[in-house]
């Protein structure tokens, strides 16, 4: 029995080769020691076993270990090493490569003294963390995903609270001039009101659509129906349903390269994507204006649909924004219509299902512009 230095007896553990290896073998971790000119000395049958089934190497006693790493690694670990035999402890995270894959390792390592601090022996510890990293990134990545959705739902949810409100309000007063005597009867204040309702509840529909397809999205088991379908249809489609609109600001659409185009592709989605494409330029344009939408299918395996408005433009941040998809933005249009933000963004995962892209090039100043192309690929039918 001795007193270390806080005066506890330790009892001394006989000197048992057998037990010593014993002890080591039944550890978790893989661990091994090099002598000063950085020989293996020991590796426990953990760690035997690791070298042979990653690395296809038997370790063997006197054999240099550095020789095993790859050699981008054997610079670094060497001069950690030597570290070690000047007194030094450390502790890494590393990742290396094994047949193409990246695993990662927590590695500790420490010298061992044999008196007189004469460090002549490295022992290492490793252990690997490759599903542990995993998870931790699954876990950051679905707790950004919620931060995401809670955000976004509570932006949604005071957006479509104004929303409602206003036309429900409106409808109470349009009821209340019905219900007046026709000699009472303001009718030509009853049809402004008529007509603004018209526009207000057209512009709930739309919010209530984009709220459906962005529940639809966040599903996990939502995919694209493939099929081959008639663009013109899909086009005129969207271009009736926004009419309203495009004539109350005296705005002119015109059409282009829409002549015997098919695609194979969601018939919904794209369709969703020109809506708000299309209603996004009539939102954005100056009165009395033009909105060209041109479709390109020459190429073969690709067509683009291009939407262009001649109104107040893009700012780049604005675009930078919906590229990366970090920000819930709602800008209001050149006659102060509402949005939920929701449009273009839903525009950018239904491409991304898809497989396609979008680019968005835009002109701010006297003559200020806006076109966004969508390029999506001709699928294989299933």
């Amino acid at each position: 029995m001795e007193n270390n230095e806080n005066n506890v007896e330790v009892a001394e553990l006989p000197n048992d080769p057998e037990l010593t290896g014993l002890i080591l073998n039944s550890s978790p971790h893989n661990i091994y020691v090099l002598d000063a000119d950085l020989r293996l000395v020991f590796a426990n049958e953990n760690c035997v076993r690791f070298v042979r089934d990653a690395k296809g190497v038997q370790l063997e006693r006197g054999m240099e270990v550095l020789n095993i790493l790859e050699p981008e690694h054997r610079d670094v670990w060497k001069k950690r090493f030597g570290e070690v035999l000047a007194g030094q402890c450390g502790r890494v995270e590393e990742t290396f490569l094994f047949d193409g894959k990246a695993r990662s390792f927590d590695i500790s390592y420490q010298p061992l003294n044999r008196g007189n601090h004469n460090w002549n022996r490295i022992v290492v510890f490793f252990e690997e963390i490759t599903a542990r990293l995993q998870r931790e990134w699954k876990q950051k990545q679905l707790e950004g995903e919620l931060r995401e959705t809670i955000a976004t739902r509570e932006t949604l949810l005071s957006v479509i609270s104004h929303d409602l409100r206003s036309p429900i309000f409106q409808l109470n007063g349009l009821l209340y001039l019905i219900q007046q005597a026709a000699e009472e009867r303001d009718e030509a204040r009853l049809q402004m009101q008529a007509e603004d309702l018209e526009e207000r509840i057209m512009h709930l529909t739309h919010t209530l659509d984009n709220l459906l397809s962005w529940s639809n999205v966040r599903r996990k088991d939502f995919t694209p129906q493939v099929r081959k379908f008639s663009v013109r249809p899909v086009v005129e489609h969207a271009i009736g349903l926004l009419k309203p609109a495009a004539l109350r600001k005296g705005l002119m659409i015109q059409t282009s390269g829409l002549n015997k185009v098919h695609l194979v592709s969601d018939r919904e989605m794209v369709a969703f994507i020109i809506r708000n494409l299309l209603n996004n330029a009539i939102k954005f344009s100056l009165q009395s204006g033009r909105i060209e939408i041109t479709v390109d299918s020459d190429t073969p395996d690709h067509l683009e649909l291009s939407v262009k408005d001649y109104g107040v433009g893009m700012e780049p941040e604005r675009i930078l924004s919906l590229k990366e998809g970090n920000q819930f933005i709602s800008e209001a249009g050149t006659w102060g219509e509402r949005g939920t933000g929701l449009g273009l963004r839903l525009c950018y995962s239904f491409v991304d299902r898809l497989n396609g892209r979008i680019f968005i090039h835009s002109d701010q100043g006297p003559t200020s512009s806006t076109k966004i192309t969508v390029r999506l690929p001709k699928l294989a039918l299933p």
